[in-house]
């Protein structure tokens, strides 16, 4: 019995669906499919499911696939200066994102999920290529599963969305129809958040793909009222370009605005939202504008990490410094330079163990987030660009991917894990 866009069907080996779906063979755990001229192969409490992209053009067939991880990656490990790297003999191409799960380090590459596991040191790779058509980008893991930006051809057409690939059993499939421009797990709930249309979350379940993930948000952008006359005083064009969920603490989720006017008329500048603070108890938005974060007109807020007692906010520069927001006397702190005279800031921000980590003139930097002293923790041994998106931390450990010149190869490359 398969079951076909919610109908159940009973076929033979050759027997074909009235939605083309033809059985080649089967038993007792899987079974071998035909539909679209593509052979698939479903397993047991999995679903079939069959589109249409456009007017009578039934789209790819989409179910959910096993995806085996490849043999072990050989590697070699060797001690730098007190720091451990670990290099791949393997050759891959530029790490683009890098996220923790239980117990192991996962890294995207090109259309493969590369996983280190740290108890073990051992690593296995995870080949996607058949289901993507782009690198991996994005990414946010869960106990049970890991979330990831995809993307395919449909009739020559590009479409994009999130995909599910489950960490227990290894499947691999759709979930939400479109790309959100950031995401991350909070527990098993996935936060979701679009620069344009709001904030929302979805709980990423088996057999739930093209799941739109706009009927899931929480905050919209209100309808314009056609019938409203127009304000005489006309604000400038505001473009949206980046926001990012970044961190959680307790019901409270934080996400930054980045934004870039079209005009010329800055006036309005200082009253624009910078951060901005959803209560899930409470289900409430505070937003934070320039103006009362004492911020100049042109800093952007970036990045975002939260602790029980304070909200650490980069603005994307070390000459912008950083903003604090103390969560017992609900007001803002513009840090410029540390106690011991250093300048910080940067782009990415991550809190661990009472300490607040970024990169800053190819620098790994520590501050203290009690005392504000920053200490050097890795110096230009690592001089890369790529630290925004491949530079992870957690219990007091800190994780950095990049791409290598082999000393052994002459023009190869490595793939490099610190």
């Amino acid at each position: 019995m398969l079951e076909v866009n919610g109908e159940q069907r009973i076929l033979s080996a050759g027997e074909e669906s009235p939605e083309g779906v033809r059985l080649i063979s089967s038993n007792a755990h899987e079974a071998n499919i035909l539909c679209h001229g593509k052979e698939f192969t479903l397993y047991i409490n999995q679903t079939a499911y069959v589109g249409v992209a456009g007017e009578g053009n039934p789209s790819e067939f989409n179910i959910p696939k096993k995806i085996v991880p490849g043999n072990n990656v050989a590697f070699s490990k060797e001690n730098v200066n007190g720091v451990i790297k670990y290099t791949l003999k393997t050759l891959y191409n530029n790490p683009t994102v890098m996220e923790d799960g239980q117990d192991a380090i996962w890294i995207g590459v090109d259309k493969k999920l590369l996983r280190f596991d740290v108890k073990k040191e051992a690593w296995g790779v995870f080949d996607l290529s058949d289901d993507m058509s782009n690198r991996i980008d994005k990414l946010s893991v869960s106990d049970k599963s890991v979330i990831l930006n995809t993307s395919k051809l449909i009739n020559n057409k590009r479409q994009y969305g999130l995909s599910l690939f489950d960490i227990r059993t290894r499947d691999f499939q759709t979930q939400l129809d479109g790309t959100p421009n950031s995401y991350q797990f909070i527990g098993e709930a996935l936060w979701f958040l679009d620069s344009s249309k709001g904030l929302g979350y979805v709980v990423p379940r088996k057999n739930n793909p093209n799941t739109s993930y706009v009927n899931a948000l929480l905050y919209k952008e209100k309808p314009k009222d056609k019938n409203k006359p127009a304000s005489k005083d006309k604000k400038p064009k505001v473009k949206n370009e980046k926001a990012n969920i970044l961190s959680a603490n307790g019901d409270d989720i934080w996400y930054s605005h980045y934004t870039k006017y079209q005009s010329n008329d800055k006036k309005h500048r200082l009253n624009e939202v910078c951060v901005s603070r959803y209560n899930k108890k409470h289900k409430t938005f505070t937003r934070f504008t320039r103006k009362e974060m004492d911020l100049d007109e042109k800093i952007n807020c970036l990045n975002i990490a939260v602790d029980d007692n304070q909200a650490w906010v980069s603005h994307g520069n070390k000459n912008a410094g950083l903003s604090v927001f103390n969560t017992a006397t609900k007001t803002w702190k513009h840090i410029l330079v540390s106690a011991n005279n250093m300048l910080i800031g940067g782009s990415k921000i991550i809190l661990d163990n009472g300490q607040l980590l970024m990169f800053s003139n190819n620098q790994l930097i520590a501050l203290n987030t009690e005392t504000l002293h920053a200490n050097v923790i890795l110096g230009d041994a690592v001089i890369r660009n790529q630290w925004q998106s491949t530079f992870h931390a957690n219990d007091g450990y800190a994780w950095y991917a990049v791409q290598e010149a082999s000393q052994k190869k002459p023009g190869k490359v490595n793939f490099v894990l610190y």
